[in-house]
C-alpha cells in the first residue's frame, strides 16, 4: 500500500494546493479548519500523484481554537499564533466524523465534494489578501478572458465555420421522424374520439335463430375405439418421436485457470493530514485452458402405433331455424314438430336499427346494432342523441 499527498481546495481564490501545503500557493491563505482533502486533482484528473516514502503517520492535523489554523499533529503549538496545543483543540476527524475509518472510491469523493465558488469577489477576506498581495487565482483571469465587462461572452473566431460544417439534414431527419410519430398518434385519436350526434330512427329489424343438431353416423379415428364406437379400419401411424443413442462427437471446451494475481487499488484511507494511503485488493489472474470431450449424440426417430377408424353417432349441427322481421313482435320458431333424430342446442338473436345523421351538411344512413332492451324503447321516426364510437357502436345520451 502506497501513502501519498492529496490536494485542497483554497476557499479564499479558488486554488487547489498539495495536501502538504499548511498555506495556500496562491493568496498565502491559511488551510481553513473545515478543509476537505481529496485524492485527485481536479484541475487535472492526470496529474502525477506524490508518494512519500517511509510515511509515518503521526496523527491527524490539529485545529487552534484561537486563531482557527490547521496544523500538523508533531506541533505542540500553533504556526499561526503560537498558541499552545491543549485537550479542547479538536483534530481533522472531529472536525469530520463522517471520514473516521472510511474507504471511498474516486467516485464517492467526487460526489461529497464541497468545492468552493471561485468567484469571490464579495468576500472582504478574500479581496483584502488579494490586494495585499497582488495575486489574482487562474479561475479569475479565466473570467476576465472569457467575459467582458458588461457580462456578456466573447464570441470565439471559429464559431462561424463550426455552424457552417454543421449537416443541417442529420438534425432535421429526427425531427420530422418525431413530428410524424406525433401526428399520427393525434390522428389516431381523433378518428376515435366518439362523435356526438343527433339520429333519426328510420327503421328497426330484429333476427332470431333456433340452433337444430341431429344424431347422426360420423367417422372418427383416435389410438383406441371409443365405447360405442364400430372400428373400420387401422393403420400405422407415428405415435411420437424417441430419443435413441447415435453416436459420440470430438467437442473442444474451455475453462478459466487461475495462474497467479496481483493487487488493484480499490480505495483510499483519509490519514487526515492531508494524506491518503491506497487500499489494495488482490485480483486473481485467469488464462483460458482448452480441451477435447467425447460427447454423446442422440437422434430423434419416430414411434409408430396402431391408429383405428371408426363409425359412431354424434349430435351435429344440421341448420338454424331462422324467424326476421321490421316489427315490435320478435319471437322464436316453432320446433316441436323435429323428427326423434333433431334436438335444439339454444338460440341466437339481433336487433338492429337503420338510422340517419348529417355529417357536413351530409345525410348518412347506417345499420347499427343495439341491445334488446334499448331497441324496445326506440320509436321510428323519433330523433335521439347518440355518441358514435369506432366500429358503429351507439351510446345513447338520455
Amino acid at each position: 500500500m502506497g501513502t501519498f499527498y492529496g490536494f485542497w481546495t483554497c476557499r479564499a481564490c479558488g486554488r487547489e494546493n498539495s495536501g502538504k501545503d499548511q498555506n495556500c500557493n496562491g493568496c498565502g491563505r491559511p488551510r481553513d479548519k473545515d478543509t476537505k482533502f481529496y485524492p485527485v486533482s481536479r484541475g487535472n484528473s492526470s496529474k502525477p500523484r506524490e508518494y512519500i516514502e517511509n510515511y509515518v503517520n503521526h496523527g491527524p492535523d490539529w485545529n487552534c481554537s484561537f486563531c482557527g489554523r490547521m496544523n500538523p499533529a508533531t506541533r505542540t503549538t500553533c504556526e499561526g499564533c503560537a498558541h499552545t496545543r491543549d485537550q479542547s483543540d479538536k483534530h481533522y476527524f472531529e472536525l469530520h466524523p463522517e471520514r473516521v475509518e472510511t474507504r471511498e472510491r474516486l467516485e464517492d469523493f467526487d460526489r461529497d465534494s464541497d468545492e468552493p465558488d471561485w468567484d469571490r469577489s464579495g468576500d472582504p477576506i478574500y479581496r483584502e489578501q488579494r490586494h495585499e498581495s497582488g495575486v489574482s487565482s487562474d479561475k479569475e483571469d479565466m473570467y476576465k478572458e472569457h467575459f467582458s465587462s458588461d457580462g456578456f461572452s466573447k464570441i470565439p473566431e471559429n464559431v462561424a465555420d463550426f455552424v457552417k460544417g454543421l449537416d443541417v439534414g442529420s438534425f432535421i431527419k429526427p425531427i420530422l421522424a418525431v413530428l410524424a410519430i406525433i401526428a399520427t398518434i393525434v390522428g389516431l385519436v381523433f378518428l376515435l374520439k366518439p362523435k356526438t350526434a343527433e339520429i333519426t330512427v328510420v327503421d328497426k329489424a330484429w333476427e332470431r335463430n333456433v340452433v337444430i343438431e341431429e344424431y347422426r353416423t360420423v367417422q372418427e379415428e383416435d389410438w383406441f375405439v371409443p365405447a360405442g364406437g364400430r372400428m373400420t379400419g387401422s393403420y400405422q401411424a407415428i405415435h411420437h418421436y424417441g430419443t435413441v443413442f447415435d453416436h459420440y462427437d470430438t467437442v473442444t471446451k474451455s475453462r478459466q485457470v487461475a495462474i497467479g494475481g496481483h493487487y488493484e487499488v480499490s480505495g483510499y484511507q483519509d490519514n487526515g493530514d492531508g494524506t491518503f494511503t491506497e487500499q489494495q485488493t488482490w485480483v486473481t489472474d485467469y488464462t483460458t485452458k482448452y480441451y477435447t470431450v467425447q460427447e454423446p449424440v442422440y437422434a430423434q426417430v419416430p414411434v409408430y402405433q396402431t391408429k383405428y377408424r371408426y363409425d359412431i353417432e354424434r349430435w351435429q349441427f344440421d341448420h338454424n331455424e331462422t324467424t326476421r322481421g321490421h316489427d315490435d313482435r320478435p319471437y322464436f320458431a316453432d320446433t316441436r314438430g323435429l323428427a326423434d333424430r333433431f334436438r335444439t342446442d339454444g338460440t341466437t338473436e339481433k336487433y338492429t336499427i337503420t338510422a340517419t345523421y348529417f355529417k357536413k351538411d351530409k345525410l348518412i344512413e347506417k345499420d347499427y346494432e343495439v341491445d334488446f332492451e334499448k331497441w324496445q324503447e326506440l320509436l321510428v321516426d323519433h330523433k335521439y342523441t347518440v355518441k358514435i364510437h369506432a366500429g358503429n357502436m351507439l351510446e345513447f345520451i338520455e
